[in-house]
């Protein structure tokens, strides 16, 4: 059935899309920061494509995925966490390490969904 090889290609694609995203952003968080720690991005910078509104929405709904599995983080830095970091307020990313436990629900309760 061409119906479900089409599903197949297109989870594929997303799960390409998703792995690609995660290693530019962690090769993005260690070129800013200088060292291996996983430090927060503009959400800006590494989201949007001033040039292509379509290239944005297909970041931000890969990015999301990885939000939804726990891999990533959105938030918005406050005006006082930006003064007092040295940096600019607004949207951030950061990468986070997915936890390999057992207990496949561990952390999603602690977890909550925004839409932009």
């Amino acid at each position: 059935d061409n119906g479900n090889k089409g599903t197949a290609d297109n989870l594929s694609a997303a799960e390409k899309a998703m792995k690609t995203m995660k290693k530019k952003l962690k090769k993005y968080s260690h070129r800013r920061e200088g060292d291996k720690d996983e430090r927060e991005v503009d959400g800006v910078q590494f989201l949007f494509n001033p040039k292509s509104f379509t290239q944005t929405v297909e970041n931000i709904f890969h990015y999301s995925f990885l939000v939804k599995t726990g891999e990533g983080q959105i938030r918005v830095r406050s005006q006082k966490e930006a003064e007092e970091e040295g940096c600019m307020p607004g949207l951030t990313v950061k990468q986070m390490e997915k936890e390999d436990d057992d207990d496949d629900n561990h952390g999603v309760e602690d977890r909550t969904q925004s839409v932009v």
